[in-house]
């Protein structure tokens, strides 16, 4: 058990951003069954900072948005499991094999699918253990941006997505194609 009342926190924050991670990944696929351990140690962590009488308000108020923070995100995900379960898709259940991230990017037209930005956020976020930044539902409507406003500044077609490493870290690089699928220079 974590000796330290601040340690009992940050633990508890690193559990429940790991935990939305893990519903993310499971809701796209990338992992077979739902996070359940994962949850059950995120719920003995709350329970645990409960028992720990915490000296300051600034503690206890940090332990009430985090257990307000784990109760929210519990409810949407067994609010989507619900929903994928009255549709009749699990996602451990798929068959459809999961595309790998090719060297040279991933071309997307005007409306990306899935599987694509399901592989972009896996190779951007789910390479050497780096956490998200963003859930996945926002990473799909920030594609969906980037490749509207390259294309009404364009005019391309498709847009070639590839992940590269700036300062050791990954980041997204998209460019825009013309009509024959070849790289254009942008304006």
């Amino acid at each position: 058990m974590v000796e330290n009342r601040n340690g009992i926190l940050d633990a508890l924050e690193g559990g429940i951003s790991r935990l939305k991670i893990d519903f993310d990944r499971f809701f796209n696929g990338a992992l077979p069954l739902p996070p359940e351990e994962q949850r059950k140690r995120v719920k003995r962590l709350i329970r645990e900072a409960r028992s720990h009488r915490l000296p300051t308000f600034a503690d206890r108020f940090h332990l009430n948005t985090l257990e307000a923070r784990f109760n929210t995100l519990s409810e949407l995900f067994n609010r989507k499991l619900r929903d994928m379960e009255t549709v009749g898709t699990v996602p451990s259940a798929r068959t459809e094999k999961r595309p790998t991230f090719p060297a040279g990017g991933l071309v997307v037209g005007s409306s990306p699918d899935l599987s694509s930005v399901t592989s972009l956020y896996n190779e951007l976020y789910n390479t050497a253990g780096r956490q998200a930044k963003t859930d996945f539902d926002s990473f799909h409507n920030y594609l969906r941006q980037q490749i509207n406003a390259l294309r009404k500044r364009t005019g391309c077609e498709k847009v070639r997505f590839r992940v590269s490493s700036a300062n050791g870290k990954p980041t997204l690089k998209a460019k825009p194609l013309n009509t024959a699928g070849v790289d254009q220079e942008l304006p």
